[in-house]
């Protein structure tokens, strides 16, 4: 593994906060990496110290993960002005304990009036980390509404609690400042706003609403797009959001052998998505070193796993099934009430005892709140339905079922079967045999559906 900066882990050490990612799980996940036997490699950039047709050379599969490190510019006056970094730098130096490589990207924050323009993910942990760093006030402007902000609503309402300010429909029009130093952000009020396909900003602003927000220090926080600048004076094709161009069924980058997945193919996503493109993109390579060019589908769907050749036993006590029966789904869908198992609101410190950048958030749930939580159903109403004429009982949906509560039985086996609704049309297929749900275990997690040869399954809603 060749990786740019001088630790592993990519965003998850350097581009999220400590107090929502510990350190320890990061440096947890890595060493079980290694453990695997894979060589990691730090202070390499692809494409500048290694030439990519070079590894093309050397290896029989090339997987170009790198993300999306390079941040988006406002473009507006006053940008470059002191006092201004923009966010991903900025939580590169928090992350580094303000000792890497761009140390003067990180203004003095402790006593500063610090303004964060952007609505996602990174503005959020931007804002939250100006307050553990003791700024004197933080507020965010974002082109959103409050409840269309990118930024998970939970951690919208998280940075309030900590005394964020935030001014929605704002736009930007350009940085103030005073003797060649920020002192302000210049904002008007949005009437609308639509983003193309390639990413350009189309802004409708309202005339005349023109105002100032007082800032020492400016963090643009809009976004970030791949930093793979040489890679695509290399072959590889670059697509108008400055993304990685693949062919979505293989993963393949323009050239036999080469894949990418991850943000520098999809744009910034979130580390569920990050991690599941890993596993898609070790299936798409496990294909073409096995030579299993033959297969156009998706290399991993999304309720599809990977098997590793061993089994290691989990350490934690198995869970009793939840009821997910259709009385039980019938009785909580008439609006039986004592069937209803509220969210459990994740515990976290008071505001007043998170100053420290190091010192975790979100508590966790006690064992009988996550026993609880995990019982809860989300009412989706979704069921498994099979057209028995179709089936002809080839038993791919009993083999991929995680939780066995699918077989195939004889009709003998079947208790009032000639009570069944569309018996003159299930007869034949049932004399034969018929597929069973133990639907007191099914998950209605779709495996069978999508392993269907004949398409006979399907997951539906239902209503009674």
């Amino acid at each position: 593994m060749y990786e740019a900066l001088d630790k592993p882990g990519g965003m998850l050490a350097v581009g999220i906060p400590p107090y929502r990612l510990p350190r320890r799980f990061v440096e947890q996940a890595v060493e079980e990496v290694k453990a695997l036997g894979v060589e990691v490699r730090l202070g390499v950039r692809v494409g500048e110290q290694v030439p990519l047709p070079e590894l093309m050379a050397d290896y029989d599969a090339v997987l170009l993960a790198a993300g999306a490190h390079a941040p988006l510019r406002l473009s507006v006056p006053g940008e470059d002005a002191e006092g201004v970094v923009h966010g991903l730098p900025f939580m590169h130096e928090v992350n580094a304990g303000g000792t890497g490589e761009r140390r003067d990207t990180l203004p003095q924050i402790e006593g500063k009036r610090v303004l964060v323009v952007g609505g996602g993910h990174t503005a959020i942990d931007c804002a939250r980390s100006s307050v553990r760093l003791g700024a004197k006030a933080v507020e965010m402007v974002c082109l959103e509404t409050k409840e269309s902000m990118p930024a998970d609503p939970h951690e919208v309402a998280e940075a309030e609690r900590e005394g964020i300010v935030i001014h929605p429909t704002r736009a930007v029009g350009q940085v103030v400042t005073k003797d060649g130093r920020v002192s302000g952000v210049e904002c008007l009020n949005v009437d609308s706003f639509e983003f193309t396909p390639d990413g350009e900003l189309n802004l409708e602003t309202e005339s005349g609403s023109e105002h100032i927000l007082e800032a020492e220090v400016v963090i643009v926080a809009i976004g970030q797009r791949p930093a793979l600048g040489p890679l695509f004076n290399e072959g590889l094709e670059e697509t108008g959001r400055g993304t990685v161009a693949v062919d979505p069924a293989t993963l393949v980058a323009g050239r036999p052998g080469l894949f990418a997945a991850g943000d520098c193919v999809t744009g910034p996503l979130n580390v569920v998505d990050a991690v599941a493109a890993g596993r898609r993109a070790a299936v798409a390579m496990d294909r073409y070193l096995r030579g299993d060019t033959g297969s156009t589908g998706p290399v991993l769907s999304a309720a599809e796993g990977l098997t590793t050749g061993g089994k290691k036993e989990s350490p934690l006590s198995p869970l009793p099934p939840a009821d997910l029966s259709l009385d039980t789904l019938d009785r909580r869908l008439a609006g039986d009430e004592s069937e209803e198992i509220p969210r459990h609101p994740m515990p976290t410190l008071p505001p007043e005892e998170r100053l420290d950048l190091y010192r975790e958030v979100e508590l966790g749930y006690t064992e009988e709140q996550a026993r609880l939580d995990a019982q809860r159903c989300y009412q989706c109403g979704f069921n498994v339905f099979i057209e028995a004429e179709r089936c002809t009982l080839c038993n791919k949906c009993v083999e991929v079922c995680p939780q066995k509560c699918l077989e195939i039985i004889a009709f003998d086996r079947v208790e009032n079967g000639d009570e069944l609704p569309g018996m003159e049309i299930a007869r034949e297929w049932l004399d034969g045999g018929a597929v069973f749900i133990d639907e007191t275990l099914c998950t209605r997690c779709d495996k069978c559906v999508e392993v269907c040869p004949p398409q006979c399954m399907r997951m539906s809603t239902f209503t009674r």
